[in-house]
């Protein structure tokens, strides 16, 4: 059995003093948290809902991207555990999330090996 929820991330404040909204999979009680990319401080924050509250002046565009950010992990862990049953958290994550980025220049020895 797993889960796919988003959470404040209380324990990590950011210097401007809000905190960084994440969604976190947990599956065989082992969890992974990757972050959304916004932060709300702690009073814009409804906590039962899961919603940003309409205090925050992009409350409406914050909670629709919520359930679009819930859909796609929790689509990604279901695709991968029909594949493979025992599929770990940190696979998971590396699907949803990875970890690489795409650089700036091309790389030469990736050239040659596509």
């Amino acid at each position: 059995m797993s889960s796919v929820s988003v959470i404040l991330r209380l324990n990590k404040p950011l210097k401007d003093g809000t905190y960084p909204l994440a969604v976190q999979v947990i599956k065989d009680r082992k969890k992974t948290v990757f972050h959304i990319g916004y932060s709300v401080s702690q009073d814009e924050w409804d906590e039962d809902n899961k919603r940003v509250r309409k205090s925050h002046p992009n409350s409406v565009r914050l909670n629709n991207l919520i359930p679009q950010q819930l859909a796609a992990a929790s689509d990604t862990k279901i695709t991968l555990e029909t594949d493979k049953p025992d599929v770990t958290v940190r696979v998971i994550k590396e699907k949803i999330k990875p970890s690489v980025a795409p650089t700036f220049f091309p790389l030469p020895w990736i050239e040659d090996t596509v």
